[in-house]
């Protein structure tokens, strides 16, 4: 089941524990509207309360139900997060009528399965594909050998699976290559391969779904770091644990999973850097260990790559990755901690106490921290000496333009800065803090020169740095 395909589904729904069914449609869009669960009639959990004779008080429901079940020609389904968004006739006063429509968003889908509760731990393996998975792993299908009867043999051969065990968890990229096709041209022959790269994520117990869902995030996080691009889902299942498969039924104890997520865009094969390069495990590793420091960077970073950003909201959202990256930096602190608190009390004891309050919010200990710019500064130094002098020509100009930017449209809301300056400011900025995290995951100084040669937004970050950020 694709996550770029749209599709939909005509059956039965009811409530666990409740008899009703209601008859409707499960539809799924991928260009934005994700899951939406089309009913005749209605659900609803309200609560009917006899109070003394002929007398019954109803408490409804908000609407919302973590858990709606039904059945799809014959396959089970269990829906999750599901909110009524819309309902007419008796429906939308009492629920639960024959009379009426509702209509649910719904937060996620699971095919082949009912759940009674979202976090039932049920499932022991996690598979899915997508975007840059292949590129990522760095193993090509397509194997050259040489000897004296056969000089130039060409042939495709399975790459070995990548393991790396993290904890008791175990995560696999399991490879797959078909269509063999050699084709005659001229005085040559071409071959097309279809290579593809799955993830597996195999817990050390039972979990439930989210769960797995999560530590395939995190590979998929890494990857998006690689590719400088959130990467589309293709594929999610999971499998029952306990299951077998039957002979002749591979499929027997899988779960497809649907959920309104972003779909895959035109494929980019550019990595910044593989799994191979390092060792799978090596790298997978390397990066949970550091992920819960950079994390916050890295989704602020990632949420600029996206379009539709006014260029004052992306400079702030990037301020705030430059404060977050250079948190995770030893930078000193502009005072000893106790003469500082000392120097806070003496201001304080001079306040009047109508603004005691106030002064204290202000002398809190971040105070006394790093500034933004001081953070900026230490960023850059991150960098490779040959991609901090390309990237940046003038490193103070850049740490000052990105300070005052800051400044003026957090404290006042508005700048008069040329437009032109604040979009190379965003530019520049998000290409510094997205090199300085493949820093601190441990890429090498040399494909990180690579990668700002390579990648035609980096270099053009360059230009427009030299153009707009240099000088004094």
């Amino acid at each position: 089941m694709l996550f770029n395909e749209a599709r939909t589904w005509r059956g039965q729904w009811w409530l666990p524990g409740r008899d009703e069914l209601r008859a409707g449609v499960l539809s799924y869009d991928p260009e934005g509207g994700g899951l939406r669960l089309e009913l005749v009639g209605g659900l609803s959990a309200h609560v009917r309360e006899q109070v003394g004779p002929r007398v019954t008080n109803v408490v409804p429901d908000d609407g919302f139900f973590a858990v709606v079940l039904g059945a799809v020609n014959g396959r089970a389904v269990t829906l999750q997060e599901c909110q009524v968004v819309h309902a007419r006739g008796r429906t939308a006063m009492f629920g639960g009528s024959d009379q009426g429509e509702q209509d649910l968003s719904v937060g996620a889908a699971l095919f082949g399965i009912h759940l009674q509760a979202p976090d039932d731990p049920m499932f022991d393996l996690v598979e899915t594909s997508f975007q840059g998975l292949t590129a990522w792993a760095g193993l090509s299908a397509i194997t050259v050998t040489s000897s004296a009867a056969r000089p130039s043999a060409i042939g495709v051969q399975f790459p070995e699976d990548q393991v790396a065990n993290v904890g008791q968890d175990v995560y696999r990229i399991v490879h797959w290559a078909t269509g063999f096709n050699p084709t005659r041209q001229g005085n040559g022959t071409s071959i097309s391969v279809r290579h593809e790269a799955l993830l597996n994520v195999e817990p050390a117990a039972p979990s439930a779904w989210s769960t797995l869902r999560a530590k395939a995030g995190h590979v998929i996080e890494l990857v998006s770091l690689a590719r400088r691009s959130r990467p589309g889902l293709l594929s999610f299942r999971v499998r029952q644990a306990g299951a077998r498969s039957p002979e002749g039924h591979p499929e027997a104890g899988w779960v497809d999973v649907l959920w309104k997520q972003r779909t895959a865009g035109a494929r980019d094969e550019r990595v910044a850097f593989t799994a191979e390069e390092r060792g799978f495990a090596e790298t997978l590793s390397h990066w949970l260990v550091k992920r819960d420091e950079l994390k916050n960077a890295v989704n602020l970073v990632q949420a600029v790559w996206d379009d539709g950003w006014y260029l004052e909201s992306a400079v702030l959202v990037l301020a705030t990755a430059t404060e977050s990256l250079g948190s995770t930096l030893e930078l000193p602190r502009k005072m000893d901690e106790k003469e500082y608190a000392a120097m806070a009390a003496a201001m304080l004891a001079t306040a009047p106490p109508a603004q005691q309050a106030w002064l204290r919010s202000v002398l809190g200990q971040h105070l006394n921290g790093p500034s933004l710019k001081q953070k900026a500064l230490a960023i850059a130094d991150l960098l490779p000496t040959e991609v901090q002098d390309r990237l940046l020509p003038s490193v103070k100009k850049w740490a000052q333009v990105l300070v005052r930017e800051r400044n003026n449209l957090s404290h006042s809301g508005s700048t008069s800065t040329d437009w032109q300056v604040l979009a190379s400011l965003r530019q520049v900025t998000s290409a510094v803090i997205y090199l300085a995290l493949l820093v601190q995951i441990g890429v090498p100084g040399h494909r990180i020169e690579e990668v700002l040669e390579s990648d035609p937004y980096l270099r053009y970050a360059c230009e427009r740095s030299a153009r707009d950020l240099a000088g004094s």
